[in-house]
């Protein structure tokens, strides 16, 4: 009884430092995963452009088409 008491001590300890170090390093392990996929399927993810063209016009807003009808049931 003692055996199965200690086991599942164990496994708790062993379950909780493995949801530390995988909150720690999870962020760094998906980086290289997405990293290694870019590379593998031709794209750079630091290629990203970040500097915006200064000979750009600001977008305009869309004109508006028409306002906006409330649908009423009409019974016969």
């Amino acid at each position: 009884m003692v055996g199965f008491f200690r086991f599942i001590l164990i496994f708790i300890v062993i379950y909780y430092v493995m949801r530390l170090l995988l909150r720690i390093f999870m962020p760094w392990i998906l980086r290289w995963i997405t990293q290694s996929m870019a590379k593998r399927y031709g794209f750079n993810p630091t290629d990203t452009k970040t500097e915006s063209n200064t000979n750009e016009k600001p977008k305009s807003k869309p004109p508006k088409v028409g306002e906006y009808v409330d649908y009423e049931e009409i019974d016969e």
